[in-house]
This record gives C-alpha cells, sequence and structure tokens, in this order.
C-alpha cells in the first residue's frame, strides 16, 4: 500500500517499477480481502490449504489491479510495459489432490506447483480486451529479452539469450 501511495510519475523517459508481493507467499496470513488472519488460531489453521491459497490470490491480484488503477490514475497506463509475474507456486502440503500434491524426489515442499508460475505481460500502447493465451514453454530470459527490447533503451538486447515475448 505504501509502495502505491508512493508512486507517481515523472517526466523520464524510462521508468522502471518492481512490486514483491510477499505476503502471497506461505503460510497463509491474509484473506481475500487481504485482511490479516493469523492472530486467528482457527483461521490460520483452516487456511493453510487450497480455500487460503485461492483467498490469498485473490488479495494478490486485487493490490496487482490497484497498481494498474493508480497508473491509469497517473495517466502513464497505455505508455506502460506491465509484466506480472508469479514466482513459484505454494509447497505440496497445500494440496490434497494429484497432481498438485504429488512431490518431487520426496521433498515435500517441491512439488508441481512450484514449477508452474503464471506470467502476463501488457505491451506500451497495447489496447487488448481480451488476453491472449500463448501455450509456449516461457523462461526467465525471455522476459528480460522482453523487457530490453521492447523499452527502446540503448542497449545490446542480443546478450539476452531469450525471445521477445510480445
Amino acid at each position: 500500500d505504501s509502495f502505491l501511495s508512493n508512486i507517481s510519475a515523472s517526466d523520464k523517459n524510462t521508468s522502471l517499477r518492481y512490486m514483491h508481493l510477499a505476503f502471497t507467499h506461505y503460510p497463509i496470513l491474509l484473506d481475500d480481502n487481504c485482511k490479516y488472519r493469523a492472530n486467528d488460531k482457527v483461521w490460520f489453521d483452516n487456511n493453510q490449504n487450497e480455500k487460503g491459497i485461492n483467498n490469498n490470490s485473490i488479495c494478490g491480484v486485487r493490490k496487482f489491479i490497484d497498481f494498474l488503477d493508480k497508473l491509469k490514475e497517473l495517466k502513464i497506463y497505455n505508455n506502460s510495459l506491465i509484466v506480472f509475474k508469479s514466482d513459484h507456486g505454494k509447497p505440496t502440503s497445500y494440496f490434497s489432490e494429484s497432481p498438485y500434491n504429488l512431490m518431487i524426489n520426496g521433498h515435500d515442499m517441491l512439488g508441481y506447483s512450484r514449477y508452474r508460475p503464471m506470467l502476463m505481460i501488457k505491451g506500451f500502447k497495447a489496447k487488448n480486451q481480451e488476453p491472449t493465451f500463448k501455450p509456449e514453454l516461457v523462461l526467465l530470459n525471455d522476459i528480460s529479452k522482453t523487457i530490453c527490447e521492447e523499452s527502446g533503451i540503448d542497449a545490446d538486447c542480443q546478450s539476452f539469450n531469450g525471445v521477445n515475448l510480445l
């Protein structure tokens, strides 16, 4: 919330902002309205599962929507390249059904969901009403290549081995 209240537009041609939502990590501490609930033991114990993950994700998406609304309020949304990416999923102990509860090498922290991050990108001046789904494998260096090429900065974008996702 302080990040959003302090963000402003400047007269710079290029500016980069990075926001990592640490509250979406485990354990689940917030409900779908982003209210801290971990001090309620019954609530806490009943939300370290798929239901808690979904509600916590709703909170994360709400915060991201607040960020998008702030960009629109500042009149810089259309001129923004936006990358929305999860870093990893939850440990297998949060899941009750396959394939999400399957462990890799018997390790309860490493499972299917840990390696299925989500990625969305809005290009500069993009005005799509619906998202476009691309099933191809995406790697981290693809994000670097995309940001480098799309930002128009004077840099050697060939140093990134990925592809431009846009």
